[in-house]
């Protein structure tokens, strides 16, 4: 019987152990409480992070389920908006950037 998460890409804790860039996306992630603040949205990193193929200029891509694009909006500037650089627009996709 295994007793690995059926979902094992929604636990970041590998990344404390890796490489220096997976230990700060940790940090920063964790100090910023992302994966619990936007928890009711199913978040999931999905980083050239995670695969250690980033380079300087990589971000942490993260994505959400969010039907309801204005609740998530409005969730996302509250926990995140006074953050230095959030932006927050549509795609014209039904997506939101």
């Amino acid at each position: 019987m295994s007793t690995t998460s059926p979902l094992p890409w929604r636990d970041i804790s590998y990344l404390k152990s890796g490489t220096p860039s997976q230990q700060r996306a940790y940090r920063a992630m964790t100090e910023l409480g992302i994966l619990d603040g936007l928890a009711a949205f199913s978040p999931i990193l999905v980083a050239t992070v995670c695969l250690d193929i980033d380079t300087a200029a990589s971000d942490l891509d993260i994505i959400c389920h969010a039907p309801q694009l204005e609740t998530f909006s409005s969730v996302a500037t509250a926990l995140y908006g006074s953050c230095p650089g959030f932006l927050l627009r549509a795609s014209g996709r039904g997506a939101t950037v």
